[in-house]
């Protein structure tokens, strides 16, 4: 008799922890809920991709044609870097050259609003990445491109 009262207890015990665990409801700490109530708040980040400044042997349209195709990669920058601050909001200047093979070189930061916060260098390696169209005259051609990230 007594074996079964423990056995009846331990099953009871086995399904309170395997319904915990499945429902999720285990473990989870105060901090849990606050992660979980961040996210639901979380800001609505924008990326405003306004075009090149400055682009010197490369049609303009192309260059922003080719960013665009890469903007999920600055979102993801920009998320990232909220994840941090949800306020951060900002422009973001950079010049590169795109070489005769239309590989990216010299990305450098014109002009920020971030002031050393890490999205400066993930949209920097990023473009690192980036393949473009080559020169037509084989020279190195330099672009100047203005991001703008603002939360709505």
């Amino acid at each position: 008799m007594r074996d079964s009262r423990h056995w009846r207890v331990w099953v009871t015990l086995m399904g309170l922890l395997l319904g915990g665990a499945l429902c999720g409801c285990l473990g989870k700490t105060e901090d849990d809920e606050k992660t979980q109530l961040e996210q639901e708040n979380f800001p609505d980040p924008k990326v405003r991709l306004s075009g090149p400044l400055f682009s010197d042997r490369l049609d303009k349209r192309i260059i922003h044609n080719i960013v665009r195709e890469h903007k999920d990669e600055l979102m993801a920058c920009y998320a990232k870097a909220l994840k941090k601050d949800q306020k951060l909001a900002g422009s973001l200047t950079i010049e590169w050259k795109i070489t005769s093979d239309g590989m990216t070189k010299d990305v450098e930061i014109y002009e920020s609003k971030f002031h050393g916060n890490p999205i400066e260098d993930c949209v920097m390696n990023s473009i690192k990445e980036w393949k473009f169209i080559s020169p037509e005259d084989g020279e190195d051609a330099s672009v100047m491109y203005l991001f703008t990230f603002l939360v709505e």
